[in-house]
């Protein structure tokens, strides 16, 4: 499995040690993940791919932004926004 035209994560995940990962190593993953992760890493859409029963979690560098401002919501809103969305 190649990573090349992945932008920051597809480095990372190229330099990435996959043998503690439950999806285990890209060489060894089914054709479906390797083409949805093939596609999603050069988009310049918020894609990411959640796999397995432990529901791996990839996402693509335009999700990075996306991903933050969930994190920052979650731990910053006041306690008001956190009641209306369900974060108590």
């Amino acid at each position: 499995m190649t990573f090349e035209g992945g932008g920051e994560l597809g480095a990372m995940m190229h330099d990435h040690d996959w043998s503690t990962s439950p999806i285990g190593d890209p060489d060894t993953w089914p054709q479906a993940l390797r083409s949805a992760v093939s596609m999603m890493l050069p988009s310049k859409h918020v894609m990411f791919v959640a796999w397995g029963p432990e529901l791996a979690f990839l996402y693509n560098d335009a999700c990075r932004p996306v991903l933050l401002f969930c994190r920052l919501q979650r731990y910053h809103a006041p306690n008001r926004i956190r009641q209306i969305v369900g974060y108590n």
